[in-house]
Order: C-alpha cells, then sequence, then structure tokens
C-alpha cells in the first residue's frame, strides 16, 4: 500500500512538474554530427557540455538516412547508422569511454533501424512515478556516452566506438551538468541563463570583454630644472638694465645690447651699420642680454 501511495505522489508530481517543461534543441546521436567532430571546432579534447534545468526535456535523434545534416554527393550509408546511447554517473566511465567500470551505467537506447525515425527523450526529472525511471538532483553532473562503431555487429559493444574514435576525430560524449533549484533569494551561479540549454564545447568559455591596459608615462621630478641638460634649451630672457628699441633685426642666436648710456652713444652714429653695431657690444658689466634659442630675434621694445 505504501508504495502504491509513493508511485501516485509522484505520478501527481510529474504531472504537474512535467506540464512546464522546457524544451531544449535536440541532440542529432549521430558521427556525423559538427558538434562530436574534433577537426570542426575548437575543443582540445571533444566532447562537449549542457547545463540544464531540472524538469527539462532533450530529445536524442538516432541517425537515420532521411536525416542529412550536410551536403553530400553520396546517399546515406545505412550500415554505419547503429547507434547506442548509454547514460553514466562515474566519471571514470566518461574519461575512459567504458560502461564496464561502473555498474550503475545504463543502456538507454539502441539505434537499430537507420530506415526509421527514433528518438529518446531524457527528462530531467527529480521525482517520477516510474521508480524505474532516470532520476537527477541540483548540482550534479551525468554523463552520456556513445560505444558503437556505427556497424550492427558492435551495437551492444561496452566500451570504445565512438565515444572516443580519435582516429577519425569523433568523441560521441556529452557531459550534463543540471542546474540547483532557483527561487527568489538564490540562483545557481554556474548556471548563468545564456548558458543552459546550450550544447558548447568545454573549452570554450563565455567571451569577456576586457578593456586595454593604458600605460602612463612616468614623470621625475628633480630639485634642479631639467631643462638645463636639454640638447635643445628653452628660450631664456634676463634683464640687467633697462634699454631703448634697438634698430636692427638679427638672425643670431645670441644678441647683447648695451645698457641705456651705452646706447645713446651708439645712435648718435647714424652712418654706423649694424655689422658696426654688433661688433661693438661687446659684453660689459653693465650690459643688458637679451638670449633667444632657435629663433628670429626681433627689435625689443622699451621696458
Amino acid at each position: 500500500m505504501r508504495k502504491v501511495l509513493l508511485s501516485v505522489f509522484g505520478l501527481l508530481i510529474n504531472m504537474v512538474c512535467v506540464s512546464s517543461n522546457i524544451i531544449y534543441d535536440s541532440i542529432f546521436w549521430d558521427p556525423q554530427n559538427h558538434l562530436f567532430r574534433k577537426k570542426s571546432q575548437s575543443c582540445s579534447t571533444g566532447y562537449m557540455t549542457l547545463k540544464v534545468r531540472l524538469q527539462s526535456k532533450v530529445f536524442f535523434i538516432c541517425p537515420n538516412t532521411a536525416t542529412v545534416l550536410q551536403k553530400t554527393l553520396t546517399a546515406p550509408q545505412s550500415a554505419t547508422m547503429y547507434e547506442n546511447l548509454w547514460i553514466a554517473y562515474d566519471r571514470s566511465v566518461f574519461d575512459q569511454c567504458n560502461t564496464s567500470l561502473s555498474n550503475t551505467s545504463k543502456l538507454l537506447f539502441s539505434c537499430n533501424d537507420p530506415t526509421a525515425l527514433k528518438y529518446f527523450p531524457v527528462v530531467f526529472a527529480e521525482f517520477t512515478a516510474d521508480l524505474q525511471s532516470l532520476k537527477f538532483k541540483g548540482g550534479k553532473k551525468y554523463y552520456f556516452i556513445g560505444t558503437s562503431d556505427g556497424t550492427q555487429t558492435h551495437l551492444t559493444d561496452l566500451s570504445g566506438g565512438h565515444c572516443n574514435d580519435t582516429k577519425n576525430g569523433i568523441f560521441m560524449k556529452i557531459e550534463v551538468y543540471v542546474c540547483k533549484k532557483s527561487n527568489l533569494t538564490y540562483t545557481d551561479e554556474d548556471c548563468p541563463e545564456e548558458d543552459v540549454g546550450v550544447l558548447k564545447c568545454r573549452d570554450n568559455p563565455t567571451p569577456t570583454t576586457s578593456l586595454p591596459t593604458t600605460v602612463l608615462p612616468t614623470t621625475t621630478t628633480s630639485s634642479s630644472p631639467s631643462f638645463m641638460s636639454s640638447a635643445i634649451p628653452p628660450t631664456r630672457i634676463t634683464t640687467q638694465a633697462p634699454f631703448t628699441q634697438a634698430a636692427y633685426t638679427s638672425t643670431a642666436s645670441t644678441v647683447e645690447v648695451s645698457s641705456l648710456s651705452e646706447q645713446n652713444s651708439v645712435t648718435e652714429s647714424t652712418n654706423t651699420t649694424s655689422t658696426e653695431l654688433a661688433s661693438n657690444c661687446q659684453p660689459q658689466s653693465a650690459l643688458q642680454r637679451v638670449r633667444i634659442v632657435s629663433g628670429v630675434v626681433r627689435a625689443p621694445m622699451v621696458l
């Protein structure tokens, strides 16, 4: 009686939960599927990962002659379309593609008729009415593998096959993570919404955008002015005495102008050329100096 009540209770829960199932994209369980081919993806390991919500559903579709995944010049070969689907709870079974390593491994389905459209639905339910049905818990990983090499004689093989066909670069194996239950106060950090229900390579994390690092130049400050030792010193003007406007223009880098008393004596000689004026301007103690580097020297204004 107790078992009956539990079965009825589980049935009611399953009916309520299944009615609101999320159905993810179907998985074509065929070695011709590019998702299982290492050469057509950047997966170094070859196998795929999938994150699902509790009570969600995924259909595994057997290879068949009516479903062609890519353009081909030859007709589909039904003799190589015999595949199987196992579920494993032990990681070693998944890594070594050997279901005999654990007695918990279970054969879910055999694709034994390539001329028919056959599929197997997997409902990631936590509770079911059938005690023999698959049950899943949030926060755990489950492993799906195929150990057949595609031929009918190897349909019942327990290891190898397309699970780890390194010769042809085929890896028919999927690691499934069932997300923990989420509510208003808790969300499984391992299940971002954009990753759930997406079959993807394990080695391809969600891309992140990072800004380039800008290195600013370092400025060193010293007690003495650094421009004094520069190859091209800045403009420097030093005034020691007032002076009147000079009546000449020169491109020399250094011009020395006499003080006011000496300048008056220079201007009295009207026939003195600019060259003579420049030669008469020799450094004296009372001179007023103006130094301009790498520029045109123009007559300064009276200060």
